[in-house]
């Protein structure tokens, strides 16, 4: 991730108190990751990150482990809607993904 990804990525950081607590990193539409700090977590860093990236790019799009039942959860409450599922991840193992689209 931190060679690959990052360098191709636009990233947005939130910060409280001149802190960083997260981040959000876009490629293009496609949302490669968006982490908060878990001690601000459910603050509002992370609606407000995404609402940032939204009002750039106009529809976002993610994938997310199913399991995941915390982050599908809060993806569906920003508004994202699951469009597709598939059964393994990049590298062929057996973790569902759903993928999740967001239209401003």
């Amino acid at each position: 991730m931190e060679t690959e990804y990052l360098p191709k990525s636009e990233n947005w950081v939130a910060c409280d108190q001149g802190e960083p607590i997260g981040f959000i990193g876009l490629l293009d539409t496609f949302v490669g990751g968006l982490f908060i700090a878990p001690a601000h977590q459910g603050k509002g860093a992370g609606r407000l990150l995404t609402a940032h990236a939204l009002e750039l790019k106009g529809r976002l799009e993610l994938e997310v482990y199913t399991d995941n039942q915390q982050a599908y959860a809060f993806y569906e409450k920003l508004g994202f809607r699951e469009v597709s599922r598939r059964r393994t991840d990049d590298h062929g193992l057996p973790f569902e993904n759903a993928r999740m689209r967001l239209t401003g």
